[in-house]
């Protein structure tokens, strides 16, 4: 059941940054404008106005991204939003990699540890729990969950800020009053 329950929450995170990337890109079109990302005359035939262009570009935009890796969408938000994260020494980044992938097995091997799954952590610097092997089949611990819980949303809040605060300055209070509210409520 647990198991069920971190793939739900891996999807309730990749909803709330497709939500975030729509509201900025749809909110800054700046940033739709400097995209390497091309239309082809024959896709604007439809729309009647700018906006719905606009919306239209960034759902494809947005759609080719969240369909990528979580480390590929960092590259993405990093190189389209001129955002810095400093990965591979946040151990935040490394305990997002673990969860992601481990979800990943949830849903393409039953939980069984993959080459993929190894050399992904690897790459990113995970430091694996003990005696993980090919071939194990993974579990999710009460704890473990918790802690994916605690990441997660740690991740999402720390992600909107960055983006809030360098995409949108003139929302700084309203920036800065989320913030105070959630840590309240943390």
């Amino acid at each position: 059941m647990q198991r069920s329950f971190l793939v739900s929450l891996v999807s309730q995170y990749d909803a709330f940054i497709r939500l975030l990337l729509t509201a900025l890109l749809l909110t800054n079109r700046n940033i739709l404008k400097s995209s390497h990302k091309s239309i082809e005359k024959t896709d604007l035939l439809p729309f009647n106005m700018i906006d719905e262009t606009y919306e239209w570009f960034a759902e494809q935009l947005i759609d080719e991204v969240i369909r990528t890796s979580h480390s590929e969408q960092f590259d993405f938000i990093e190189s389209t939003l001129h955002v810095k994260w400093t990965r591979n020494d946040d151990p935040l980044w490394r305990a997002f990699i673990e969860i992601t992938e481990r979800r990943n097995l949830f849903v393409h091997t039953d939980g069984i540890v993959s080459d993929q799954y190894r050399e992904v952590c690897r790459k990113n610097d995970v430091l694996m729990e003990a005696g993980i092997k090919k071939g194990m089949s993974l579990m999710v611990s009460s704890e473990y969950f918790k802690r994916a819980c605690q990441t997660l949303v740690e991740m999402g809040i720390k992600l909107a800020q960055i983006l809030w605060r360098k995409h949108l300055p003139e929302g700084r209070e309203e920036a800065d009053s989320s913030i105070q509210k959630i840590t309240l409520i943390c």
